[in-house]
């Protein structure tokens, strides 16, 4: 019969096992983290993009009406709407 996978690691090699497993689960995870991060300050900022694209071709007095129906419709803050330009 062959040996069990865990009779070929020492007490040592097995106690480094989990260690490494959880740093490279813990890298991952901060790697995606950062990545989201990302994604969703371009996201904010092709927003803000767009929001100034239409500001440009209305009235500014409807400017304050037009984010509180976006802020409502999209259930995104007003404020983070203010923010992406």
């Amino acid at each position: 019969m062959p040996p069990s996978p865990l009779e070929t690691l020492t007490s040592t090699q097995y106690t480094a096992l989990p260690r490494d497993l959880r740093r490279i689960i813990r890298e991952g995870k901060q790697e995606a983290e950062r990545a989201a991060a990302q994604s969703l300050i371009e996201s904010y900022w092709s927003i803000g993009h767009r929001i100034a694209k239409e500001r440009l071709n209305t009235r500014a007095s409807y400017h304050n009406a037009i984010l509180t129906d976006l802020s409502r419709d999209l259930d995104i803050g007003v404020r983070t709407f203010q923010r992406t330009f």
